[in-house]
């Protein structure tokens, strides 16, 4: 068979299947534009918590955004009970609870339910043992972002943003 046995070249094609499983899971972790879009007005609504209903349409311009994405992005905010909304001439979006209170992995599941974002895909391959070490790392990594949008609360986020503002000189954030 030339310089590799049979069963090495199997190993070596399960290998390279699984190490590119979980690279392509890495890169599937990122949070979709829906999840990114939704995040920022979330920051926006913390940002102005207190001040009445903020409108679709600001936040769309203020971004560059579709009006019509974004109403979808807050209509699911609303039916995970993280907003809570008013029509009309003077109607719009503002948080149910303070930002202190919503956890960011909240706000991720909430906008990314079709596509849960994961890193590790669990399910056993032919000829490859249960304890892998590639696939270790990538639950550690998963592991360590969930604690870290756990660990964070939409205030923290809307402070930070606040800070990066000044110091880049800008009033707004752009996405």
């Amino acid at each position: 068979m030339g310089f590799f046995e049979k069963k090495e070249l199997d190993n070596f094609f399960w290998l390279c299947i699984i190490t590119t499983k979980a690279i392509s899971l890495v890169v599937n972790m990122k949070i979709t534009t829906k999840g990114h879009y939704g995040l920022h007005a979330m920051i926006e609504l913390a940002r102005k918590e207190g001040q009445g209903p903020v409108m679709i349409r600001e936040i769309a311009r203020r971004h560059g955004l579709s009006e019509k994405y974004l109403e979808q992005i807050m209509r699911l905010l609303r039916q995970a009970g993280m907003v809570e909304s008013s029509r009309g001439a003077r109607g719009g979006f503002w948080l149910k609870k303070p930002a202190r209170e919503i956890k960011v992995l909240e706000i991720v599941q909430a906008l990314e339910r079709e596509s849960e974002p994961a890193l590790t895909d669990r399910r056993s391959r032919k000829g490859v043992s249960r304890r892998c070490a590639v696939l270790e790392l990538w639950q550690e990594a998963e592991a360590a972002a969930r604690a870290s949008w756990s660990a964070r609360t939409l205030a923290d986020l809307a402070m930070r943003q606040q800070s990066l503002d000044q110091v880049s000189g800008k009033l707004d954030y752009d996405i």
